[in-house]
């Protein structure tokens, strides 16, 4: 028996970014439930001036899939 997973508000995953090819790119990354939309949430591991690692985090809208725009077919183009 197989459940769908529902995100409930106010909750979230993070998960290690494997796919990190940049120090700005975040450590972790995944989704949280915030007023009933879905936004993206990222995670960068620090260290303090005191020498205490925190994590920082940025919650945005979540991007869209980039595809590169084909011009549309013109038939009555001569060629």
């Amino acid at each position: 028996m197989s459940t769908e997973y529902v995100q409930k508000e106010g909750q979230g995953s993070l998960f290690i970014n494997d796919k990190k090819t940049s120090d700005k790119q975040p450590d972790y990354q995944g989704n949280v439930m915030v007023n009933g939309k879905k936004m993206q949430i990222a995670g960068w591991k620090k260290q303090s001036k005191s020498g205490s690692t925190f994590l920082s985090i940025q919650i945005s809208e979540p991007r869209e899939a980039t595809t590169a725009a084909k011009p549309a077919f013109d038939d009555s183009l001569p060629f």
